[in-house]
């Protein structure tokens, strides 16, 4: 009877598989970083010399400057969130979780800013989006992942998912379709393969109530992997008074989980602001750019042929590309043009974030028809950095920039390099 309940007790301290992961060992303050290329990691640098092992608790970590840390147990609170984040904060946390067999899984975490399970390095997500919903393979007995602490409350999660591939609405990019034009736009889709082989020969059946069906062929994907798929949809223009667009996407092909995905696309009246999508010529995503369109001035198309204006707005950190857009009123003289800068927080503008803005820039000039020498540049925080970057970069595209609240360099900003 007492081998009975001790059995029954270490079973009960188990992590439970599809809920969230509450107890780990965790180490604070061991990673000196910043906005500098240089950073300062023990752990890290324990794993590139492949010295790393799971730690024990109230083992220590020496750092550089010789001091040490200890790593101690923590336990979530009753929504799996680790609420203490001075325990953790500038560190690691470690966690354990046994599988009764080999099988795929779906990891959901947050607060983080990269992990590594069973040794193997997966993207992390520290602003917390829903999107970021990893497949990985968890061996049979004890899995270890171990996750850098990010900016927030750090939670994990490891849940069942079929061992195939499939399509999720998920962080899809859709356009906006304008009522009175043609449909002729491109959908953002991310499918997942969980297996363990690369999937070829996988294709996308696009349908939708007055569009023509188009099949998409899927680029390979590789095991335990996800991409996003660009779908091309065709058809007559949006009539009648309906508000959406009801599109079904169907994945077929070996090792396909062929179930369909329905995506809503919001139809737009002539004016409204709204979103448009567009294939990069920089790495072949859809991308999608926001417009508050120049309403009609008086003298009509006479005097509109002339070319209205457009400024290019852009986002500070946080802020989706058409919430932008909509805090503008709508001006009689230009279009409002807003980038992503590839995500909420981006790349703060320069590198991928300056050439999603320089390739919005050429693809809106020709869309909407504006004139060249009225094109203006403006941002806000984030996007007031990024004026100053593109607007000393490439002066000879703007008649004028207008940087708000900009900082002007990661030396000079908020935790910089002192030397």
């Amino acid at each position: 009877m007492k081998s009975t309940i001790v059995l029954f007790v270490l079973l009960w301290a188990l992590p439970s598989f599809g809920q969230p992961l509450r107890e780990c060992l965790a180490v604070p303050g061991v990673v000196v970083s910043g906005r500098y290329a240089i950073v300062r990691d023990p752990v890290h640098a324990q794993i590139a010399r492949s010295e790393w092992r799971p730690p024990r608790e109230g083992e220590t970590l020496r750092l550089p400057d010789g001091s040490t840390r200890t790593w101690r147990r923590l336990t979530a609170n009753s929504e799996g969130v680790f609420v203490e984040r001075s325990a953790y904060g500038g560190g690691y946390a470690s966690f354990e979780l046994p599988s009764d067999t080999e099988r795929p899984a779906i990891l959901a975490a947050s607060g983080h800013s990269m992990i590594y399970v069973n040794g193997e390095p997966r993207t992390g997500n520290p602003y917390g989006y829903e999107y970021a919903r990893l497949p990985i393979r968890l061996r049979k007995g004890v899995n270890h992942l171990l996750a850098v602490a990010g900016r927030g409350p750090l939670t994990v999660n490891v849940e069942p998912c079929p061992d195939a591939a499939w399509i999720t609405e998920r962080d899809a990019t859709l356009p906006d379709l304008l009522r009175g034009e043609r449909v002729d736009a491109w959908l953002g889709v991310l499918v997942t393969n969980a297996t363990q082989s690369t999937l070829r020969g996988l294709r996308i059946l696009a349908r939708g109530e007055g569009l023509r069906s188009t099949t998409t062929s899927v680029p390979p994907l590789g095991p335990s992997s996800l991409r996003k798929v660009a779908v091309r949809i065709q058809g007559p223009a949006p009539a009648g008074t309906q508000a959406q667009a009801v599109v079904t996407l169907t994945l077929q092909g070996a090792g396909a989980q062929p179930a369909p995905v329905t995506l809503r696309l919001r139809i737009r009246e002539r004016g409204a602001t709204y979103k448009r999508t567009f294939l990069s010529e920089i790495d072949g995503s859809v991308q999608y750019y926001a417009v508050n369109p120049a309403w009609p001035r008086r003298g009509g198309a006479k005097r509109d042929a002339d070319g209205q204006a457009l400024v290019l707005s852009l986002h500070g950190a946080g802020v989706e590309a058409l919430g932008q857009a909509e805090a503008y009123a709508s001006k009689s003289w230009a279009h409002i043009v807003c980038p992503t800068n590839r995500r909420p927080f981006g790349f703060d503008w320069e590198e991928w974030g300056r050439l999603d803005a320089l390739e919005v820039l050429r693809h809106a000039r020709s869309e909407l028809r504006t004139a060249p020498m009225r094109t203006y540049l403006t941002g806000h925080s984030m996007g007031g950095h990024g004026t100053w970057q593109i607007g000393l970069h490439y002066p000879d595209l703007f008649a004028a920039v207008a940087p708000s609240a900009g900082w002007i360099s990661f030396q000079t900003y908020g935790g910089g390099m002192r030397i």
